[in-house]
Order: C-alpha cells, then sequence, then structure tokens
C-alpha cells in the first residue's frame, strides 16, 4: 500500500474503516493527513504504535500532551518518539512507572575507579562496556591498547 497517489490516500484517510485508516498510517505515515496520524497515535494498542509514535509528522504538542496523559500507555508514546525535550524528560523521570523513570534517566557516570574495576571484571560484555564508554580516562584506554597489543606512538 506504499506508494499511494495523493488522491487515494485523501479517500482513504476518509474511510469509516478504523483499520483502514490504521493501515494507512502506518504504512503512508508521510503522506497521510496528520489528524489521521494523530487519532491512530492516541487510539492504536496494538504493538506498531510506537513506529506510529516516530513519526517525525506528529506535532510537538502532542508529544507534550502524551508526556502529560494520566494513561502510561500515552506516556510511553512519549518516550518512544525519540523527539523529549529536556523538559519533558524531566516530567517523566519522576513517572510512577518506575520502567518508565529508568527508560528516561540516564545511567550514572561511573567514576575512574568504578571504570577500571569494570576493564578487569571477569565478564567480558562488563569489560567491552567499559572500554566502550565516553568517559573512559585516558591513562585505562593506553592500558587497554597495550593489553591488545596495539603500539602507540
Amino acid at each position: 500500500m506504499p506508494g499511494l497517489a495523493a488522491e487515494v490516500v485523501e479517500h482513504l484517510a476518509a474511510d469509516e474503516d478504523y483499520a483502514v485508516r490504521l493501515i494507512l498510517a502506518e504504512r503512508n505515515g508521510d503522506r497521510v493527513p496528520v489528524d489521521v496520524l494523530v487519532e491512530m497515535l492516541l487510539t492504536w494498542t496494538g504493538w506498531r504504535r510506537a513506529v506510529l509514535a516516530r513519526n517525525p509528522r506528529i506535532p510537538d504538542t502532542v508529544i507534550d500532551q502524551l508526556t502529560r496523559s494520566q494513561q502510561p500507555g500515552h506516556r510511553w508514546l512519549a518516550y518512544y518518539s525519540q523527539r523529549l525535550t529536556d523538559e519533558q524528560r524531566a516530567r517523566l523521570a519522576h513517572d510512577p512507572d518506575t520502567a518508565l523513570t529508568a527508560a528516561v534517566t540516564p545511567p550514572p557516570t561511573p567514576t575512574p575507579d568504578e571504570l577500571r574495576r569494570q576493564i578487569h571484571d571477569p565478564s567480558l560484555d562488563v569489560r567491552a562496556a567499559a572500554a566502550r564508554h565516553p568517559d573512559l580516562p585516558e591513562e585505562l584506554l593506553q592500558e587497554l591498547l597495550r593489553r591488545a597489543g596495539i603500539p602507540l606512538g
């Protein structure tokens, strides 16, 4: 259904059948009327609603409305939009849904001592995450390079 002519999109957007409008919004999100996108975002509860939330044509005012909604699912949609402002992120950081709070709150930056412990951890996953950390101190990076046999120059 992608690539429909503009007049077909317009006709289907006015269809009485909810499923027709939903499929249209999912597959022609770049051309479906914004009011249909918003309707589907606010009413559809299926797993692809996160895709609708990420549509850049969803107005910022709707994202803000979602962050203030009494419905936890709506607040999650705001998160899924990947367009939260600092203010909205701060609002959701105090959400009653602890999973949402955790999702919007960046993990604390490890101290250099914590990173040092992590790069010597028995778990490869822990060591790899520490090695990729953007705040890895230079001396620890050099140590990792030496351990990998990469000449420092």
